[in-house]
């Protein structure tokens, strides 16, 4: 879902070349692992038009799954490049999976962080 997450957080930049070549390599991975006229390519291009929607992004993390699993060079390759994502955002990703009432991914902070009153 991170992969996604991030994807979808991108797509205009993405569809404008904006964001650096580690993305935009991600982001052609799994446009072209998905085809055209297939309902991944549908479900993937949907999420990319409608970021917030998460239900879209869910679809889109369990097919990409789902072709990790059968595809195991594809799921390098994706591996590989998410890794090149992290380089060209500084080095940190921040993953949260489980319940939490609250969560703070954070990278560098300047002061104080209190939680509660």
């Amino acid at each position: 879902m991170a992969i996604v997450t991030a994807l979808a957080a991108k797509a205009a930049e993405l569809t404008a070349g904006g964001v650096g070549s580690a993305f935009r390599r991600l982001y052609r991975l799994i446009r072209d692992r998905f085809g055209t006229g297939t309902p991944e390519a549908s479900v993937f291009a949907a999420a990319m038009r409608r970021p917030d929607d998460r239900e879209l992004r869910a679809d889109v993390a369990d097919a990409l799954a789902g072709m990790m699993v059968v595809d195991s060079e594809f799921a390098g390759r994706i591996r590989a490049a998410w890794r090149d994502t992290t380089v060209e955002r500084g080095g940190v990703v921040n993953h949260f999976n489980g319940r939490a009432e609250n969560v703070l991914q954070v990278r560098d902070i300047s002061g104080d962080v209190r939680f509660g009153q």
